[in-house]
């Protein structure tokens, strides 16, 4: 939950120590993570152990649907290679509010505290090797069917595997052909992609000429982070922890992020 000051009525960020066991909550490694805040070890060194559940991450990877589309389907079944893919998809620092990306990617907390210069810090570890081909079939086939939202996670799918150049084709081959209520979700996306690849300011301008909604405001406000520009960040994260519920872990991770711009002054 954010904190303010009584008497200032200003933000008070958590300590990271707080923000990592919140981040990583409803994970089996939780209860250590608890006591890495109390001993105040440095939270990296328990969560290279870290072993995310792939039911649970998929889900936390469906949740930005529901931000643009309120009755989208949360029931979709997840491919059978996903569960090695999320081990392939190894850390992250500037993690965008799209389809397959889930918050528990952000768990080195390390680079964040230590480099001055954030906008230095890579988008993401992805290893860079195509998409299995049972992966590539089961994106392929949404894709090719043109049924909403699946196939826009096909091309989640084939971005969060490194097949980059696979997601942008998807992507523009589902331009034309997208019904209008998820236009801003396919946005979303292309901005996600062009982060990822490491075209950022493209990104954040995509993410600018989107309606807000918390996937959009916490977009806004980590590509500002990243892009060192802090008070942005702050405005547009502030906005985004105020709109997501506190029990969710995107929340969690804007709340994170907003600590982290406070920092920067």
């Amino acid at each position: 939950m954010t904190r303010t000051n009584p008497e200032s009525g200003k933000f008070v960020p958590p300590s990271i120590a707080e923000l990592t066991v919140r981040l990583l909550a409803r994970t089996d490694t939780a209860d250590a993570l608890a006591a890495v805040a109390i001993s105040e070890v440095e939270p990296h060194e328990v969560a290279v152990a870290l072993r995310t559940e792939p039911r649970q991450s998929w889900q936390e990877g469906l949740a930005v649907l529901k931000t643009f589309v309120v009755s989208a389907p949360m029931d979709i079944s997840q491919p059978v290679e996903w569960a090695s893919l999320i081990v392939r998809r190894g850390l992250s620092h500037s993690l965008p509010f799209a389809l397959c990306n889930f918050p528990q990617q952000v768990r080195d907390l390390n680079p964040l505290l230590q480099t001055k210069d954030l906008s230095k810090l890579q988008s993401a570890e992805t290893e860079a090797a195509a998409a299995s081909i049972g992966l590539r079939n089961w994106a392929n086939q949404h894709i090719r069917k043109g049924t909403f939202p699946q196939a826009l996670i096909g091309c989640a799918l084939l971005r969060a595997a490194g097949d980059y150049d696979a997601a942008a084709a998807a992507l523009s081959g589902l331009r034309g052909c997208t019904p209008a209520e998820w236009q801003a979700a396919l946005t979303n996306e292309e901005a996600a992609l062009l982060w990822e690849r490491g075209e950022r300011q493209q990104a954040a301008q995509l993410w600018a000429g989107l309606p807000e909604n918390s996937a959009v405001l916490l977009n806004r406000g980590m590509a500002a982070l990243f892009m060192n520009k802090p008070a942005q960040a702050r405005e547009n994260l502030r906005k985004a922890v105020a709109n997501l519920k506190d029990s969710e872990p995107w929340h969690h991770l804007a709340s994170l992020y907003l600590a982290l711009a406070e920092m920067q002054g």
